[in-house]
């Protein structure tokens, strides 16, 4: 006979109901996702930091390079990229892009363009002092999507501006389609100290000096741009239409390295597309003020980098570099 008292012991509960293992995986959901989130902000923190490190040295290794040779040593901000094909025409893009990155180059002077060239590609023969890529300097691939900034420079020179490499796009052959860019370089001269200009313009450009410019492949006069490029004033020159251009390099007294890809992200890069003119006049807040452009670039990119950028500025005697960190 059973127990009286057996009957109504409660039973022992052999699992979890259904409501408690939907708050334990969601929980685990929740937590899996914190993590994934916190590594990749660490993993591009990372990649940004060590950005920084690499244009450190290598404005130190430029500087020492340019003490040890007892002449200028230029350190360039350039272009390359990784495409699909090989296709080309004229310079401009004809074939998909994979990768882009940030390449610093160094090169070392050579002197003053000859005038005597007399090849159609030309451009202001008179106007050069040429470089040419140093043979001990090894060049150096920044972190995808991170690039080096300095301030406007060109004709309408404004330190209150940034302007950076430009972003080729996909299959690109209409400069009206295209973001305007420039080729940034910070020069050494022989004793290490930080160098605007190296020879003056006498009456021909008297206040920038001879432009700067680097000679990739060594002919003896700059390729200048494709006879397709705007017509849009003295810009052109210091335009960077396509990736092995060889432009009027703006020599920077301060430079700024961030995230390019992040800033793309928070802006509409169609805004960017379209006229190369320079800006003239003050910029005015906020930047959809302005529709399009060049403006429109600049606006939003001073703004970001201003903001999210780590500055290095340079001792005016020594010409050693120093981050001024977010």
């Amino acid at each position: 006979m059973p127990n009286e008292c057996s009957r109504g012991a409660p039973r022992g509960r052999s699992g979890f109901t259904l409501i408690e293992l939907m708050v334990v995986v969601g929980i685990l959901i929740s937590l899996a996702t914190l993590t994934a989130i916190s590594a990749a902000k660490v993993q591009k923190d990372a990649r940004y930091s060590k950005a920084v490190s690499q244009v450190m040295n290598a404005l130190e290794t430029a500087r020492t390079q340019a003490i040890k040779d007892h002449r200028p040593v230029l350190l360039a901000f350039t272009v390359k990229t990784e495409r699909s094909g090989n296709a080309s025409a004229d310079g401009m893009l004809t074939d998909n892009i994979k990768r882009q990155w940030t390449r610093i180059v160094a090169a070392s002077y050579i002197g003053e363009s000859k005038p005597e060239k007399t090849v159609t590609d030309i451009r202001f023969a008179v106007y050069d002092d040429m470089f040419i890529p140093h043979p001990n300097f090894i060049p150096i691939d920044l972190p995808e999507g991170i690039k080096v900034a300095a301030p406007q420079m060109d004709y309408d020179r404004r330190d209150e501006i940034w302007i950076t490499q430009p972003t080729f796009r996909d299959s690109n052959t209409n400069f009206n389609d295209m973001e305007y860019g420039s080729m940034i370089g910070v020069l050494f001269g022989a004793d290490g100290a930080l160098l605007t200009k190296i020879t003056g313009g006498g009456s021909v450009n008297a206040g920038m000096g001879k432009y700067v410019i680097i000679d990739f492949d060594q002919n003896g006069y700059t390729n200048g741009f494709p006879a397709s490029a705007p017509s849009a004033g003295g810009s052109k020159y210091f335009t960077y239409d396509f990736e092995n251009e060889e432009p009027n390099i703006q020599l920077a007294p301060f430079i700024a390295v961030f995230n390019d890809a992040a800033m793309r992200e928070l802006y509409d890069v169609n805004n960017w597309k379209g006229s190369t003119n320079p800006l003239l006049g003050e910029i005015i807040q906020p930047c959809s003020t302005y529709g399009t452009g060049r403006t429109r670039m600049n606006c939003d990119q001073s703004e970001y980098i201003n903001q999210f950028g780590d500055k290095i500025y340079f001792n005016r005697y020594t010409g050693r570099a120093e981050v001024q960190k977010r």
